[in-house]
C-alpha cells in the first residue's frame, strides 16, 4: 500500500508535507480538538502538541480546503469525539487518476430515471455520483470500471421483478465507505456478482 498522494497533489514542498501531517492525525484519530491543536493521551498521560504560529494559517487553510474538496468531512464532535473523518483512502494499492468520463455518469444514471426503475425519487445528481464513485473506486482498488453499470443495472432489474419500491436511491446504494446499513445489498456486493460470471447470475434470474 502507497501514500494517496491524489489527496493533496495540489500542494507542493513544505506545505505537501504539512497536508500529509494533517490527514495522517485524522486518519490515526489524533484528536484535532480544533483547527490548532492536537490532544493524544498515552498511558493516562494526556499530552497536547500545539501547532507553531508560523505554520497555523496553513494549517487552518488546509483543513479548510480539505472540507471543501470533500476529502475530509466533520464529524459530531459531542458523540464521537473526534472533529474529522477521511472520506477517501489515504493508503491505495496503486497511484492512477479517476477520470469518470461524462457518458459514464450518464449511463448509470440511467437506470434510476422514472422511465426505467418507474419511481421518480431514486436518482442523484452528476456532481454527487462522480464524487461517490471515485471513492468508491479508489477504496476498493477497482481496476475494470466498465463493471460499475452493470452492478447498478442488475440491482435496479433485480428489485424491479420484486417491487418497484425496493429499487434504492442511487446514492444510498453507491455507499463507498461501507456504511450504510443494506444488509450487504449495496454497490461492491452487486459487482462482486458480476464479477463472479453472468451464467451463474442469469440461472437466478438475473438480466446482466
Amino acid at each position: 500500500m502507497i501514500f494517496n498522494k491524489n489527496l493533496i497533489k495540489h500542494y507542493e514542498g513544505s506545505k505537501f508535507q504539512l497536508a500529509k501531517y494533517v490527514l495522517f492525525s485524522i486518519y490515526e484519530d489524533i484528536q484535532l480538538n480544533s483547527a490548532i491543536t492536537n490532544r493524544l493521551e498515552i498511558n493516562s498521560i494526556d499530552i497536547k502538541l500545539s501547532w507553531s504560529e508560523d505554520v497555523l494559517g496553513d494549517v487552518q487553510e488546509i483543513i479548510m480546503d480539505l472540507l471543501v474538496k470533500n476529502i475530509i468531512e466533520a464529524n459530531n464532535y459531542e458523540s464521537l469525539n473526534t472533529r474529522y473523518r477521511l472520506l477517501r483512502p489515504l493508503y491505495v494499492n496503486s497511484l492512477r487518476e479517476i477520470d469518470l468520463p461524462k457518458e459514464f455518469i450518464a449511463e448509470c444514471r440511467s437506470y434510476f430515471f422514472k422511465h426505467y426503475c418507474q419511481r421518480m425519487d431514486r436518482n442523484s445528481s452528476k456532481k454527487l455520483v462522480k464524487e461517490l464513485l471515485i471513492k468508491l473506486i479508489e477504496f476498493n482498488d477497482i481496476e475494470d470500471i466498465s463493471i460499475i453499470p452493470k452492478a447498478l443495472k442488475l440491482m435496479v432489474d433485480e428489485r424491479m421483478k420484486q417491487n418497484p419500491d425496493f429499487v434504492t436511491k442511487l446514492s444510498t446504494f453507491i455507499d463507498p465507505l461501507g456504511e450504510e446499513d443494506l444488509d450487504g445489498k449495496n454497490l461492491m456486493y452487486y459487482i462482486e456478482e458480476c464479477q463472479q460470471g453472468g451464467e451463474e447470475s442469469l440461472k437466478q434470474g438475473f438480466d446482466i
